[in-house]
Parts: C-alpha cells; sequence; structure tokens
C-alpha cells in the first residue's frame, strides 16, 4: 500500500507542476436511455507514460436486455518504448 500512495503522490505532483498533458475527454452520448461512452487521455513526461481509458455507463437494462455489463472500463498503458507496456 506504501508504493500505492507514493506512486499516487508522484502523480499529483507531476501533474501540478505541468509535466502532464491531460486534454478534456471525448463524450459519445448514445440515444436516449442508451447511454455514454468517455474517452480519456494522459501523457506524464516525468516517466514517459501514455494512458488511455475507455468508460461507458447509464446503461440501465443491462445485462437483462443485451446480456452486456452495465459499465465497461477498459484501461492501457504504455511509454514510447514497446518492451514497457501496462495494461
Amino acid at each position: 500500500m506504501r508504493e500505492v500512495i507514493g506512486t499516487v503522490e508522484e502523480a499529483y505532483k507531476a501533474f501540478n507542476s505541468g509535466q502532464v498533458i491531460q486534454p478534456a475527454y471525448t463524450c459519445i452520448h448514445l440515444p436516449p436511455s442508451q447511454g455514454e461512452i468517455d474517452f480519456k487521455l494522459g501523457y506524464c513526461e516525468a516517466n514517459e507514460i501514455i494512458s488511455m481509458k475507455a468508460s461507458s455507463g447509464g446503461f440501465p437494462n443491462n445485462p437483462p436486455s443485451t446480456a452486456c455489463p452495465a459499465a465497461w472500463e477498459p484501461s492501457s498503458c504504455s511509454t514510447p518504448e514497446p518492451a514497457r507496456s501496462f495494461a
């Protein structure tokens, strides 16, 4: 847990010192009652990690109507070096 706390602390420091590029998220609103999908991106200059996350929500009738989960949140982190990819 100490490692996690330290990592989160370093992330906040990087963000607050301008080392993080984090554009506004993009959202796709599906037709009424069909929910939405959000896409979020970020880049940290300190460790050259690129992060991407897609998340969905607002699907109140799942899984009964479609056998799909009510939320979907795959995430990916990687660096410019192919050998350093995180999932």
